[in-house]
């Protein structure tokens, strides 16, 4: 077994079997990940992770970054800030250059699509290849 930190919460990762993928372990670091990102948005930008359906029902994870200063709807012009590799995410790395465009008016919204790597195999399996 091996144990993992997050947020001050011990967390028992058993181990995969040589050769799997341990999905447990990947959704764990995801998670932990997804606090450093907060963390480190925390007070300069208004900031929420949020699902929404794609056209075949799947939840489709996404970050969603916008200035702190109210401005009326649709007054602000977005980015999608799409991560590279189809097995990638969108990651706390990315931060510092998201925080950038918010910091200069921008709406961003960082989706991890179907196949991007930190989710379920069902997740990952999802991926349309065609």
């Amino acid at each position: 077994m091996k144990r993992l930190a997050v947020a001050g919460l011990w967390f028992l990762l058993a181990a995969a079997p040589a050769g799997a993928v341990d999905w447990a372990q990947g959704q764990a670091g995801k998670q932990a990940d997804d606090l450093r990102i907060e963390a480190a948005v925390r007070g300069s930008v208004d900031y929420r992770k949020l699902d929404y359906a794609s056209t075949d029902g799947l939840a489709i994870p996404a970050y969603l970054f916008r200035p702190l200063n109210a401005a009326a709807p649709g007054t602000r012009a977005a980015v999608i800030y799409v991560h590279g590799s189809q097995h990638g995410q969108f990651s706390s790395r990315n931060v510092p250059r998201v925080a950038d465009l918010v910091r200069r008016g921008y709406v961003v919204l960082a989706p991890d699509y179907r196949s991007s790597a930190g989710y379920t195999q069902a997740f990952h399996d999802a991926a349309d290849y065609g």
